[in-house]
């Protein structure tokens, strides 16, 4: 699948695993998370985030001003 990964810079793209598709677009590897889908194209998303904790609660609880 088309893509690109610099080992320590950047991965970005989709790759094939067991389960199904994966689209990564990475390049920081302390501010990334892994959002799991269900019924969708991909399986998972391995992407940055500004705020790692934020993401993860908003995306958990669907309130962008959670705290």
């Amino acid at each position: 699948m088309p893509g690109i990964h610099v080992p320590g810079l950047i991965t970005a793209g989709t790759s094939i695993s067991k389960t199904g598709k994966i689209f990564y677009d990475v390049t920081d590897n302390k501010k990334s998370i892994v959002v799991e889908l269900k019924n969708e194209k991909y399986e998972k998303l391995i992407i940055d985030v500004e705020d790692v904790e934020r993401a993860i609660l908003y995306i958990s609880t669907g309130n962008p001003l959670a705290k």
